[in-house]
């Protein structure tokens, strides 16, 4: 897959982003050094979850949380960066207690 193509979950085929970094699904598209990941929240039957409330709230890194629904369930999801979340980056940053605390909370609130 090329850097300026990212995967479609359910077709398996490419897809390219859209002007927002954005694939059609409104997941992150993956830059030349993979800057972003998704950080999910919670899964939940897709009638279960309230987009308006989430309007408000501010999730991980101040990014604003969105739902990705899929065959009947939704994910509430926001963008973080791939620095601070991929393996490496989080076992780097484990150690370091408020940053840790900062992303509990958020996630708490969400």
């Amino acid at each position: 897959m090329s850097e300026s193509e990212s995967e479609d979950a359910t077709t398996g085929t490419a897809e390219e982003p859209t002007a927002e970094g954005l694939t059609a699904e409104g997941l992150p598209a993956e830059g030349p050094m993979g800057e972003e990941l998704l950080y999910a929240y919670a899964v939940a039957r897709d009638a279960d979850t309230c987009d308006a409330a989430l309007e408000a709230v501010g999730g991980v890194c101040d990014r604003p949380v969105r739902t990705v629904r899929h065959l009947g369930l939704a994910a509430l999801v926001s963008p973080v960066p791939a620095a601070d979340f991929d393996e490496k980056g989080l076992r780097a940053r484990l150690e370091d207690l408020p940053w840790l605390s900062d992303v509990a909370r958020a996630h708490q609130r969400v």
